[in-house]
């Protein structure tokens, strides 16, 4: 479970409407981890509106634009996102002496706002106020935006500085140690209401809710684009949605004929039903609704596992963006929480997950030593450092520099205790309650196998169709190569589709083509390259994780011949065992009854089953955990983030 951030050295009662109507918040006190509980309490407006030179962090591009819109003018607000180079930053400075410099900056682009500063002859580290906004999410979003953290080596450089959210996590870097941890209790309520629907097929589920559905306007919260999708197709929305995303979720709708998808939702009529990924969770408001719409989350554990929210956090921010409306349920009509659970999930207990980041880095640092006093080339180039680069969980919990990111480990730990909230109806209920956030109402409805409705994937960039359209789009923009706009088009392609533009590269177009298109097979064919051209020392380990997926149970027969066909590869002597599958996984075996082929009988000229002589026949599963080695393939088939 994930416990509520308690520890506080400081509450203030108010009955302000906003943080700038309340003067021992106003100005924003410096070294202050703010919870300022109430969503839209205007924290960013404030600092925007006060008079000194400032610096906003938001998380999210569609945030930072939607209050530099609405504020530009009035209080000379300036956005640094992917855009913006050094230079127009740098001319911005210029045109804005005598008056209040206020960036609204995105955590990754921090740094080169940094240089453009410095530039002009000024001290951003003693000139400027730096808040962060959204505090949050620095945490949560980690694990996925690799550079998200490194906002804070620059922030703690800052004289005047303050974390703020209205749904905080208590943090493990030990440089807030002095910080204030302040909360406000408001006067007015802060509760939402929330009904949480338990269901054993989220698909059936939302038809149910859609059958039933009186409302005139709908907002759909569910972080995946296949399963959006799917339930707009399956349910006839496709002409009826709008969908609001990221930049390249766009482009991905666009390439399957939708063009309803938006990456910004300000300015942009919204539909009956609008569904939204996680971009559109936190901090931004959705205005100008004439009526109070209804909120539906969406959580699927069985089939995605990125579409699991945090009651402390996700499900109180979601409910929070709509601003019609003060009192009661705010600025919404109705919320509903549709939830499949996973009833045998695998997560670590806080404090083992603890535990292994420990041991884990006692090994990544035995191995460096070891690496430091060898003297053979080979040994310190390619086996200690390929040995590094596996060593799980440690290598993926440090920074450019190799130091240990307290955000990246306690974004490790917190992804196992959000896992912990959907591993069981009663969990998932009592997390909810622990927040103090909500008023829970609870029901539950269990479908028969003929009554689920099915879950595509066929939204994914990697399908075989998202392949074959990805190699028809590099191999026509070759023939304009060294244009700036073929270029262009090039290096974004680069960004959505690496693992395409890297097989063309080593592959060519044919052996693609002769792959079928395959992400597997196109995965197995390029580690086979690296283990053939001295690039991999282990690239055993990547072809069998290539080979088996986490959370999948398998039958002995299957993983020993899976595992024989890798040793032929390789040219092994060693006769390949099924106990060798504890080398490379943490697992769990039992027992399961495996449907055999039943005698057939004759009806008329038809051969049919007989049911009543069905047997059956007890067999030993294995179902894999979580890997002990981290694959290294350069070969990611995510889409690359950037500023």
């Amino acid at each position: 479970m994930i416990h509520p951030f308690k520890d506080y050295d400081l509450i203030i009662n108010t009955n302000a409407l906003t943080m700038w109507d309340d003067t021992r918040l106003n100005p924003i006190p410096s070294n202050y981890i703010l919870n300022k509980v109430l969503t839209g309490w205007g924290a960013t407006y404030s600092e925007m509106r006060y008079g000194r030179d400032s610096i906003i962090i938001l998380p999210h591009l569609c945030q930072i634009w939607s209050k530099h819109r609405k504020h530009e003018l009035e209080f000379n607000t300036f956005p640094v996102t992917e855009k913006q180079r050094v230079r127009h930053i740098v001319e911005y400075l210029n045109k804005s002496k005598g008056k209040n410099k206020k960036f609204l900056c995105t955590p990754e682009g921090l740094g080169k706002l940094i240089t453009a500063i410095k530039s002009t002859g000024a001290n951003p580290f003693t000139e400027y106020f730096i808040l962060l906004d959204e505090f949050h999410k620095v945490t949560l979003d980690v694990g996925y935006r690799v550079n998200m953290s490194q906002v804070m080596k620059h922030f703690f450089l800052f004289d005047n500085k303050t974390v703020i959210s209205s749904t905080p996590i208590q943090p493990l870097d030990p440089r807030f140690d002095s910080f204030i941890k302040v909360k406000v209790e408001h006067e007015q309520s802060v509760k939402k209401d929330i009904t949480l629907s338990f269901v054993n097929n989220l698909a059936s589920g939302f038809r149910d809710y859609l059958q039933n559905y009186k409302g005139e306007k709908l907002f759909v919260f569910f972080n995946s684009l296949n399963g959006i999708h799917s339930l707009m197709r399956d349910n006839n929305l496709l002409d009826v949605t709008n969908v609001y995303c990221s930049v390249d979720g766009v482009k991905d709708f666009e390439r399957l004929g939708f063009d309803n998808a938006f990456s910004e939702i300000e300015g942009i009529t919204t539909a009956k039903f609008n569904m939204l990924t996680s971009s559109f969770y936190n901090g931004l408001d959705i205005e100008g609704l004439t009526v109070k719409p209804d909120v539906l989350i969406l959580t699927d554990y069985k089939y995605f596992e990125y579409t699991l929210i945090d009651p402390n956090t996700d499900a109180y921010q979601i409910l929070g963006r709509f601003r019609l409306g003060v009192n009661g349920n705010g600025g919404y009509a109705t919320a509903t929480h549709i939830i499949n659970n996973r009833r045998n999930a695998v997560f670590l207990m806080p404090e083992l997950a603890a535990k292994k980041v420990r041991q884990s880095q006692a090994n990544y640092e035995l191995l460096s030593e070891l690496q430091s006093s060898a003297t053979n080339p080979f040994l310190i180039e390619e086996v200690y450092e390929e040995a590094l680069k596996r060593l799980e969980p440690y290598n993926k919990l440090i920074d450019e520099e190799g130091e240990l990111d307290w955000f990246k480990v306690h974004n490790y730990i917190y992804a196992e205790q959000v896992k912990m909230c959907y591993g069981h109806e009663l969990s998932s209920g009592i997390s909810y309650y622990m927040t103090a956030l909500f008023n829970i109402t609870e029901k539950d409805k269990i479908y028969l196998p003929e009554e689920f409705g099915d879950m595509s994937k066929d939204m994914g960039r990697y399908t075989k169709d998202g392949i074959k359209w990805a190699c028809e789009q590099f191999k026509a923009n070759e023939r304009y190569q060294g244009t700036e706009g073929a270029d262009t088009f090039y290096f974004e392609m680069v960004k959505r589709f690496p693992l395409v533009a890297k097989a063309i590269d080593v592959l060519d177009y044919e052996e693609i083509e002769r792959l079928g298109f395959s992400q597997s097979k196109i995965r197995k064919a390029l580690i086979k390259h690296d283990i053939d051209n001295g690039r991999l020392s282990h690239g055993l380990i990547d072809l069998v994780y290539a080979e088996f997926e986490i959370g999948y149970s398998y039958e002995l027969a299957t993983i020993k011949r899976k595992l024989q066909s890798i040793f032929k590869m390789f040219q092994l002597p060693a006769k390949a065992k099924a106990t060798a599958i504890a080398d490379y996984y943490e697992f769990q075996t039992y027992f399961a009854h495996k449907k055999l082929e039943s005698e057939r009988v004759t009806v008329g000229k038809i051969r049919i089953e007989d049911e009543s002589k069905q047997r059956y026949k007890s067999v030993r599963m294995v179902k894999l955990l979580r890997k002990k080695h981290a694959a290294i393939s350069v070969y990611s088939t995510r889409a690359h983030k950037s500023v």
